[in-house]
């Protein structure tokens, strides 16, 4: 019973640990994502921008 209870004791840390890195890094990988659709739609407003003005003058 001791044994089972020591096992516990010491799984249940590493399960939270795992999932805290898995969250981390995922999570990374999301903004990472966001960073590159944002840089690429600043891209094409810069391109627009250009664009209209080209037309206005």
């Amino acid at each position: 019973m001791e044994i089972l209870i020591i096992g516990a004791t010491l799984f249940v840390p590493v399960i939270i640990i795992v999932l805290v890195v898995l969250l981390v890094f995922r999570g990374g990988k999301i903004l990472a994502n966001l960073q590159s659709d944002v840089q690429r739609i600043a891209k094409d407003v810069e391109k627009i921008s250009k664009e209209l003005d080209r037309r206005d003058t």
